[in-house]
């Protein structure tokens, strides 16, 4: 994957109970031909952060 500049590379600590909560999302979730987990079905886009968040 690239990225615009080494700023933008993040990572993220998630619990347990976030992680189990994010599995079950991922399995309910349709398949899109990027396999992105959040995803806009609407648009190209992927979902913003507050999207995400309300997903979670």
């Amino acid at each position: 994957m690239s990225l615009k500049n080494e700023q933008s590379e993040r990572k993220t600590s998630i619990n347990k109970k976030v992680m189990n909560e994010f599995k079950k999302l991922i399995l309910a979730v349709p398949e899109n031909e990027n396999n992105l987990v959040f995803y806009r079905q609407s648009s190209i886009k992927t979902v913003k952060n507050e999207g995400a968040n309300k997903l979670l």
